[in-house]
């Protein structure tokens, strides 16, 4: 739901900086919780999406779990 949500990217010409502005912006009622800490505390990427061709623009691209544990399988849950 996060990631898509992040399509204010394409409706504003500009990456959000904070997930503040998704909330600000309506595209999200509220930050989610990561589920592993159970708090509003997630691990922003920040990065260039690309509106159109040759333009791009820098924000947060995509999210991940801040959390430190690592799953069952070895993958760290802030890869997810």
């Amino acid at each position: 739901m996060l990631r898509s949500a992040i399509n204010y990217t394409m409706d504003k010409h500009a990456a959000p900086q904070t997930l503040q502005a998704l909330v600000t912006g309506q595209y999200l009622k509220e930050i989610p919780t990561d589920p592993f800490l159970h708090q509003q505390k997630l691990a922003l990427h920040f990065g260039e999406s690309l509106l159109g061709p040759g333009q791009t623009v820098t924000g947060i691209n995509d999210v991940h779990s801040a959390s430190t544990l690592v799953s069952r399988d070895g993958t760290p849950y802030d890869t997810w």
